[in-house]
């Protein structure tokens, strides 16, 4: 149990009954089944990776147990290996996957191993067409992630806290232990007989979370806590339902990236769901993980909240507002992305965070790489036989994928909006397919009971 909460109410193990009832908040779910799970070796992940292998075997399903070891520390192979024995005692295949790195990052390791941990476990499941990935977080851990963004300030969408199921980059990614304490799943290794490991840094002070667990004072009641992440995550859940709406009536992506909707619509808009829109264009549009925050974006706002026109640039767009239609682009200065044709194979990685590739089998052993198409002239284009994308502005057809042989433009892909074609004969095909696309599965927050008295009373 995390030592910076009030301690809950002592509670057994949970039985194969509970966790079902539990499953059935995901999803309803239907055959054939392939799951995989996230396991560190700690007792949360065996106990979840347990209780989904008796969940699958009365339901024919598979699981595979992913483990990532992020070379951070010297006994992390060992530590891997053994979470593999006791998964092998349970009948989980395990799969170990490595942190690719030279030496641990020098600042902001927590960040960047966490999002090498998920580019591995996404990556692991879409190439074996895994499409359901758990993940072992619980109401301790839920409850944690309150208090360090409250501490941080975070908005409404932050106090939402964790949820219970979201999609990343193809995968959907699943959090059933969420309403449970961590005292039951380390009672339900022990009722199970199932060994685990403790991870060290859990310990070590350098890290908030550890901070936080280590914190003397009062402690805050968990479920209190959770209770305000409900009521944060019915309101996202109801503002992303809303945005998915708005976006399908006024908002389009053509197959050259550009995103536009209808600026009269835009402006009728309440100002969180208007933010909230133009954080989705930017996204996608721009290929970035988090849409942009603060003064910029206000000044952004600002300028397209009147009758322009407007030119600016934010979040990695080209952004203009002419004609009744606000535009984005990618901006082609910023892209760095240089990558052989062969990396995108079976569409398991994007370029630049946007386009996905479709090529025949031809082509896999051809020194092709893909890169920006930059400054080529129209006139150039038009003798290659690009006359679609000569057609575009120059600003726009600049941040394009093109192909490139001995560091001379080759050719260019046939683009189409959505996930690519399968190609014929030597067709490259690329997608507009972004990591962030328009079109979101809406905040799920976990079923927590909400209570009649305050959120913060302390014992």
């Amino acid at each position: 149990m995390s030592a910076g909460f009030r301690r809950a109410a002592p509670a057994g193990p949970v039985g194969d009954d509970e966790f079902a009832g539990l499953m059935a908040l995901c999803g309803k779910w239907e055959a054939p089944l392939s799951f995989a799970v996230a396991v560190s070796g700690g007792p949360d992940s065996m106990a979840l990776a347990a209780l989904l292998h008796g969940w699958l075997a009365a339901r024919g399903g598979a699981l595979l147990a992913l483990t990532v070891d992020h070379r951070l520390r010297p006994a992390s192979a060992p530590e891997a290996e053994e979470a593999g024995q006791r998964l092998s005692r349970l009948g989980i295949p395990q799969l170990v996957l490595r942190w690719d790195h030279d030496a641990p990052p020098q600042s902001g390791i927590q960040k960047k191993a966490r999002a090498a941990r998920y580019a591995l476990l996404t990556s692991a499941c879409r190439e074996r067409n895994i499409p359901f990935l758990f993940l072992a977080h619980h109401a301790d851990d839920q409850a944690e992630t309150l208090v360090m963004r409250m501490e941080r300030s975070s908005g409404p969408d932050g106090l939402a806290g964790m949820p219970l199921c979201r999609a990343e980059d193809g995968v959907t990614l699943l959090r059933p232990l969420l309403p449970l304490r961590k005292a039951r799943l380390e009672a339900t290794c022990a009722a199970r007989g199932i060994g685990f490991a403790r991870d060290p840094s859990n310990g070590a002070l350098r890290f908030m979370r550890a901070r936080l667990r280590a914190w003397n004072a009062p402690r805050p009641d968990v479920e209190r806590i959770n209770a305000l992440s409900l009521r944060a995550g019915l309101t996202r859940a109801h503002l992303e339902e809303s945005c998915n709406q708005w976006l399908a009536l006024f908002a389009t992506a053509d197959a050259f990236g550009g995103i536009r909707f209808d600026h009269k619509a835009w402006r009728e808009l309440s100002g969180p769901l208007r933010a909230r829109a133009l954080d989705r264009a930017l996204l996608s549009a721009g290929g970035n993980d988090y849409a942009p925050r603060g003064k910029a974006r206000a000044r952004l706002m600002e300028a397209l909240m009147q009758n322009g026109p407007v030119q600016k640039t934010l979040g990695g767009c080209f952004i203009t507002l002419h004609g009744g239609q606000i535009t984005l682009h990618r901006e082609a200065g910023l892209i760095t992305h240089d990558a052989p044709l062969a990396a995108f194979v079976a569409r398991l990685s994007r370029w630049d965070n946007r386009f996905s590739f479709s090529f025949p089998e031809s082509l896999k052993n051809e020194e092709l790489r893909v890169a920006r198409l930059g400054g080529a002239s129209r006139k150039l284009l038009e003798k290659m036989g690009a006359g679609p994308i000569a057609a575009l502005p120059a600003r726009p057809r600049a941040g394009l994928p093109a192909l490139y042989r001995n560091a001379e433009l080759f050719a260019f892909p046939d683009f189409v909006a959505g996930a690519p074609l399968l190609s014929k004969e030597s067709v490259v095909t690329a997608g507009f397919f972004p990591k962030r696309p328009l079109q979101i599965m809406p905040f799920r927050p976990a079923a927590y009971p909400v209570p009649e008295e305050g959120l913060f009373d302390v014992a």
